[in-house]
């Protein structure tokens, strides 16, 4: 009779503390962090050429986009170059992104991988994803031409009366902190869009049923999609601090072979705990 008493009060013991895990969200955050370990380690020879390939691209990027045109000013090809090269950079990041998703989210359900496939889809659902991006970053990108262009009109009043300097002064200062405010609201609510590009790529959605069913999934449980997020990127900063002392800047060359896949199982897992809570 002890040992039937004893038996049961075990079992309840057990379910209790299975209960309390499932609700403690750091718990189910390491979960998700031990899940996608499991699977970049299962794809992650797979889906290192495309890591390397971006790593290349990033390297060779300023090389590529240094030019110079004789009938042409020097400080006008360098302002180009500044205006191109984060885009460029992002375009290409973009792709290689998509093509690890897909990778990783092929060797998750055991199907043939093939390179040419891979690249195929990736690119196939390349434009659908910079749009979806394209349209959260609208907000912002609109916050700053207003900006610039209310600075440009204070420029144009050329003032000198330093009553006026001042008030302008503190207008702007205003300004610039509700922009801030306003940037940092929007990215924080752009994390209900965070499975979006998994969406596009693997799913095939479109544009807008992506974003529609990423909010969906994320919509009470954004709490813990922003820490995975913000783990990933606390980590990703001590680690380029740490290499930074030991390797300088080939320090971002490892970072990134690392994270990028890293981001994109992350991703597949977290998707598939809010398809099954």
């Amino acid at each position: 009779m002890g040992l039937v008493y004893f038996e049961s009060a075990l079992i309840h013991t057990t379910l209790l503390i299975k209960g309390i895990a499932t609700r403690d969200p750091m718990i189910s955050i390491l979960t998700t962090y031990q899940h996608a370990f499991k699977l970049l380690n299962k794809s992650f020879i797979a889906i290192l050429p495309f890591a390397i390939v971006y790593v290349a691209i990033d390297l060779s990027l300023d090389a590529l986009l240094t030019f110079s045109v004789p009938e042409i000013d020097p400080s006008i090809t360098n302002n180009l170059k500044v205006f191109a090269y984060p885009i460029v950079t992002a375009l290409f990041s973009i792709l290689l992104f998509s093509c690890i998703i897909y990778g990783i989210y092929i060797k998750q359900h055991n199907l043939p991988f093939h390179y040419a496939p891979i690249c195929l889809t990736a690119c196939k659902q390349f434009w659908k994803v910079v749009a979806s991006l394209i349209i959260l970053l609208l907000p912002i990108i609109m916050m700053s031409l207003a900006l610039n262009f209310i600075s440009g009109i204070f420029e144009t009043l050329g003032t000198s009366d330093e009553q006026e300097i001042n008030l302008m002064a503190v207008v702007m200062m205003i300004l610039l902190g509700l922009f801030c405010l306003a940037t940092i609201a929007w990215l924080l609510i752009c994390i209900y869009f965070y499975i979006a590009p998994l969406l596009i790529v693997a799913k095939n959605e479109t544009v807008l049923n992506s974003l529609k069913h990423s909010w969906h999934l994320v919509r009470g449980h954004w709490f813990r999609t922003f820490a995975i997020l913000f783990l990933l990127v606390l980590v990703t900063a001590l680690l380029k601090i740490l290499l930074y002392l030991f390797l300088g800047p080939l320090s971002d060359v490892i970072i990134s072979v690392v994270i990028l896949p890293l981001n994109a199982a992350l991703m597949i897992t977290h998707y598939d705990n809010l398809q099954n809570p």
